[in-house]
């Protein structure tokens, strides 16, 4: 069975919403590690969180039924913990990623 996983940023600034889908190959003697491989890419704007839950469990899930998500949970934390209140701590992972990390840092 594939294993999916999602990396989710709600990004608030701009009203964005990012759901990048991964599928993780299972490893072979062949290939021990292998790489993920991308299924999927959303970007929802000026959508309320009640209809991207609604958007997750009738669209996505159904399609790509999620091992993990991994949430962006720098600046916007309400919808990742909806998340793990939902579906619970050992399927939601929240990462903080401090100044500098995002690429976006100007030197």
């Amino acid at each position: 069975m594939p294993r999916y996983i999602y990396g989710e940023d709600p990004a608030s600034q701009n009203d964005f919403f990012g759901i990048v889908i991964h599928e993780m190959p299972t490893p072979t003697r062949k290939n021990p590690k292998p790489l993920p491989l991308l299924r999927d890419i959303y970007k929802l704007n000026h959508t309320s969180f009640d209809k991207i839950m609604e958007f997750h469990t009738r669209v996505l899930f159904p399609k790509f039924p999620p091992t993990l998500s991994v949430f962006d949970y720098t600046n916007e934390r309400t919808f990742a913990d909806l998340m793990e209140n939902r579906f619970g701590k050992s399927r939601v992972t929240k990462i903080n990623f401090s100044a500098g990390t995002s690429g976006t840092k100007k030197c």
